[in-house]
């Protein structure tokens, strides 16, 4: 699990746009760098800086304004969004 920090966010498409190019350019990333992480369940959760929690998670997983998990078929692995 990773989670990022969005600083005055205010709901935009441009800014969810902005968060789905990030978390697609970092699961690339980390792909390339790890590719053993690939058979782990990875999730992102992108939350705004005022209701980031870093010691309740669980929190911090509630207040996400977007979650993305990698997926893996058939040795392919690719990011989806799986909540807004």
């Amino acid at each position: 699990e990773d989670f990022f920090v969005v600083h005055e966010f205010t709901g935009s498409g441009e800014e969810m746009n902005v968060i789905k190019n990030y978390a697609e350019k970092d699961f690339d990333r980390l792909s390339r760098e790890c590719p053993d992480c690939l058979k782990m369940k990875i999730y992102y959760y992108f939350v705004p800086h005022e209701l980031y929690d870093p010691i309740n998670t669980a929190i911090s997983k509630e207040k996400a304004i977007a979650v993305f998990r990698y997926m893996s078929v058939e040795g392919s692995a690719t990011i989806k969004q799986v909540e807004h």
